[in-house]
């Protein structure tokens, strides 16, 4: 096996190895033989098909996994003769692949740069130091609660910061499309809602469990539903609507528990 190193800039590596024909016909050949044994062709009895006919029926596929197996081993031992470390996976790319001929093939990848050693003396290195205000602390905890949310169903009309689940099937022009209809797609009112103005009022206006139509339901110029023009309104029916309110947690022991074992409600 012969093998050459090129460098490229400071860590790119491309090599070149070439696996001598005498290797590839012997693996190829074998690996032909195994395949006789079982191989079921027409007018033959399975096993009894001659090589040549095999090998007319699956040399090319036999070459190319001999190949392969053969650039794995080679290449692992390239790189091990070279000492070599690839700091990601090489871009092997076979040169000449024909039987009777040296199997050749290149690698390019990149190696891990060299790091001298440093020269640290009579550097200074400073250690922050912080203060950390009973402010910050309350936007600790406040955001900790925040994401420690709950939502409880209620009988009541929808309002702002309220969590709606809503059943939906859209239609254009009475015609359905596509990721017009969800079950269960959670929508929390404000000004920070995901979807437009005209659905933020129509929701504010449901009440549990209540079924209507809403037209205008969002413009059909949005991402999701290529195709329509912006002039085009979609309408949402059999729009269901549950309304839940969100309940932030508070410090129990419960939740104290679930947020670390750092803390403690003493």
């Amino acid at each position: 096996m012969q093998v050459s190193v090129e460098t490229l800039g400071s860590i790119g590596r491309r090599v070149t190895v070439s696996v001598p024909a005498e290797q590839l016909e012997k693996e190829v050949a074998a690996k032909l033989r195994q395949l006789t044994k079982n191989a079921r062709l027409p007018g033959f009895r399975p096993g009894k098909a001659p090589i040549k006919v095999v090998e007319n029926r699956y040399g090319k596929d036999v070459l190319n996994e001999v190949a392969g197996n053969l650039i794995d081993s080679s290449l692992r031992q390239a790189l091990t003769q070279e000492n070599l470390i690839p700091a990601a996976g090489p871009n092997v790319e076979p040169t000449r692949l024909v039987r009777g001929e040296d199997l050749e093939y290149v690698a390019s990848f990149d190696v891990f740069p060299e790091i001298k050693q440093l020269d640290i003396d009579g550097i200074r290195i400073e250690r922050p130091a912080y203060e950390i205000k009973d402010s910050d602390i309350d936007a600790t905890l406040d955001t900790m609660r925040k994401q420690r949310l709950t939502w409880q169903p209620v009988d009541r009309t929808s309002r702002n910061k309220d969590r709606v689940l809503i059943d939906f099937e859209g239609t254009v022009d009475g015609e359905p499309f596509p990721g017009g209809k969800a079950e269960k797609f959670a929508v929390v009112l404000g000004p920070r809602i995901t979807m437009v103005r005209r659905l933020q009022v129509s929701l504010l206006r449901l009440m549990l469990q209540y079924v209507k139509s809403v037209n205008r339901f969002y413009p059909t110029s949005m991402r999701s539903w290529p195709g329509h023009s912006a002039s085009r309104m979609a309408m949402c029916k059999n729009c269901a609507a549950r309304c839940e309110t969100m309940s932030s947690g508070r410090w129990r022991t419960a939740f104290a528990a679930s947020s670390g074992s750092g803390f403690s409600t003493r």
